[in-house]
């Protein structure tokens, strides 16, 4: 079988850094960090060109974005942040809306949201370093917490980590269904967030140091990165489908 080429469509004109970008469905939203008024810019999927779109109502930090990810049917554009929580490393998150020439955003300060589903009706955060010692092995599901603030301070579940090993990634699939969590014991585990019980485990060699982990929109399937050119996909069973070759560092 022949091999698939990729080609180039078009050019996302930058003049520095990019820290994050999102595709959506007709849309695409990318952050410049070193930009005078540093926020998300979009434009149009189908020709690369720059939308006619203010982006404004929002706290706007002077930090490079960490993820920009569109919910479904590009309704709704998500934005998270390093930020500090009394002097702890911690992040906000800001939801954008389209209203006709411009995108609204509203901002959840000291809301460390790791991700979401496509809906927004589970929202994953990290536990807030109120108080030492910051609990980095746990997460915190919340109903949609623009729809309602008070969904920001109390959540409707809790995820300890077992064995209390530091969680280093975590993704939620689209459909909300599976939650998946690398941790620093060298795993990566898939859970039902209905219920947070484990489906399953993938054992990885004791060096491997994962970078990032995410699940297909239906959960069914897993990749895993890391250093050392690691990049794998798995199925929904944990069963490795295949190794992602040709890559040479992290």
């Amino acid at each position: 079988a022949r091999k698939a080429e990729w080609v180039e469509e078009f050019t996302l004109e930058h003049g520095s850094a990019v820290s994050a970008v999102a595709f959506g469905e007709k849309t695409l939203a990318t952050f410049e960090a070193e930009r005078a008024e540093p926020r998300a810019r979009v434009w149009n999927a189908a020709d690369g060109k720059p939308l006619p779109l203010e982006v404004r109502g929002a706290w706007f930090p002077g930090i490079p974005a960490r993820m920009l990810r569109f919910t479904k049917d590009d309704e709704h554009l998500v934005m998270t942040n390093p930020d500090t929580f009394f002097g702890e490393p911690s992040g906000s998150a800001t939801l954008y809306r389209r209203i006709p020439g411009a995108l609204v955003g509203q901002t959840q300060g000291s809301f460390d949201v790791v991700t979401f589903s496509a809906d927004l009706s589970t929202v994953v955060a990290r536990e807030l370093p109120i108080k030492p010692p910051v609990q980095k092995d746990r997460l915190r599901l919340h109903d949609n917490p623009w729809a309602d603030p008070k969904n920001e301070r109390k959540p409707r579940a809790v995820l300890d980590y077992p064995g209390g090993s530091d969680i280093l990634h975590a993704d939620l699939s689209a459909d909300g269904k599976r939650l998946a969590v690398a941790g620093d014991d060298a795993a990566v585990r898939v859970f039902d967030a209905a219920t947070l019980k484990e489906v399953h485990a993938i054992k990885l060699k004791k060096e491997t140091a994962v970078t990032a982990v995410r699940l297909s929109d239906d959960g069914g399937r897993l990749a895993v990165v890391g250093a050392a050119a690691f990049a794998r996909v798995y199925n929904g069973a944990g069963a490795e489908l295949c190794e992602l070759k040709g890559h040479a560092g992290a």
